[in-house]
Formats: structure tokens, C-alpha cells, sequence
């Protein structure tokens, strides 16, 4: 397909003109950036580098290629967690969610009501797209609720894990129970003082 670029002035030219000569630029993206994905991947097979394997929209260049990525989806999200979160969904869904389609986001309020919110992708946080997009597709509300609640019985302080399900720490792979930590600090000269919270437990 040959493609022409206008000379014209675009305050010269009509909103329909604008949009027309936009389309084109569109497809001409779409095609490039296929294009691009084959060759990366012949040049990845040969062990080659290039720029553009980093690139937020061609890292995916397998998956394009693939045809289980759909281009244009691509190229308007241009943003590599929002692409990741919709790579995995049916081809056909996946460019109407670039559009600005918009779905359903769970979110629990502080009195543990649990509301639901229409929501595009453009207005979602690293969390909300890791709650709301799976390998598997798009979680259902209850599943994403279920999430919510899950994150709030797990806290981590620096390097520490607290697991309030369990009601003990966690140290890189070692578990410790509140008592155990208290006996150590003795061991430093510390004296803590336990007691439980119960407003604090998860649940």
C-alpha cells in the first residue's frame, strides 16, 4: 500500500480531511510496527541486537508477530504494564479496552462495603491493572474483592513480612511467631511488650 503525505497546511484543511489523512497514518503504524515485530523476532533468533527490543511497544514483538496481540491495541496504549495486562486476552477484545472501553473495577471502603466502578484502562494504577487483568482474562468482581481483602492481611515493613492470618513474621524464608521475636530482642537489651489488638486482625 502506498501511503501519501499532504502538503497542505492542516489549518487549511477540513476536520474530515484531518481525520482522513489521520486514519491513514493509523494503518501505516499498524502495518510498520507488524512489520517491525517479524523482523525482531528473525533478529532475535539470531541472536542480534537492537534498540528496539527495549521498546514499550515493540518488547512485544513476539506476540504481535504471533497475531495474539493485536498492533493497534498496541500502538494507542503505547504503555508497557497496560499492554502486558491486555496481551493475554482474546484478540478481539483487546483493542475496544485501548479505546477506552470501559470495565468493571471492585473496591472496598473502609467499612468494608464493597462497590464496583466502570473504569477504562487509562485510569488504572499498577495495582488496579494487576487486580483486574489475569493471564486468564478479566477477574470478576468477587475475585478482585477477594484480592483486596487477601492484600490487607499481608503488611510488610522493610524486609519484615506479617502474615495476620497466621499471626507470625517473616524473614526471608524463616517464619517467627511474635513470641520468638520478643525473645531475640532480649537477647539486644530490648523489652517488648506483647498484647493483641484485636481491631488490627485481618478477617
Amino acid at each position: 500500500m502506498t501511503y501519501k503525505i499532504a502538503q497542505t497546511e492542516p489549518s487549511e484543511m477540513t476536520t474530515a480531511e484531518l481525520f482522513s489523512e489521520l486514519d491513514g497514518f493509523k494503518q501505516l503504524a499498524v502495518e510498520v510496527t507488524e512489520r517491525l515485530s517479524a523482523i525482531l523476532c528473525e533478529l532475535r533468533a539470531r541472536r542480534e541486537p537492537h534498540a528496539f527490543f527495549s521498546h514499550p511497544v515493540l518488547r512485544f514483538f513476539e506476540s504481535i508477530a504471533g497475531k495474539t496481540l493485536d498492533a493497534e491495541a498496541a500502538i494507542l496504549l503505547a504503555n508497557a504494564p497496560m499492554i502486558k495486562a491486555i496481551k493475554n486476552l482474546p484478540v478481539k477484545q483487546q483493542l475496544p479496552i485501548a479505546q477506552g472501553q470501559e470495565v468493571p473495577v471492585a473496591s472496598i471502603s473502609d467499612t468494608g462495603e464493597l462497590t464496583t466502578e466502570r473504569m477504562p484502562i487509562f485510569r488504572m494504577g499498577p495495582d488496579v491493572l494487576k487486580r483486574v487483568f489475569s493471564d486468564s482474562g478479566i477477574r470478576s468482581v468477587p475475585s478482585q474483592a477477594e484480592m483486596i481483602r487477601a492484600a490487607g492481611r499481608i503488611t510488610r515493613i522493610g524486609m519484615i513480612t506479617v502474615l495476620k492470618d497466621e499471626g507470625v513474621f517473616k524473614v526471608g524464608n524463616q517464619k517467627l511467631t511474635p513470641d520468638e521475636v520478643h525473645r531475640a530482642a532480649l537477647q539486644l537489651g530490648y523489652s517488648l511488650v506483647l498484647t493483641r489488638d484485636v481491631s488490627a486482625k485481618a478477617g
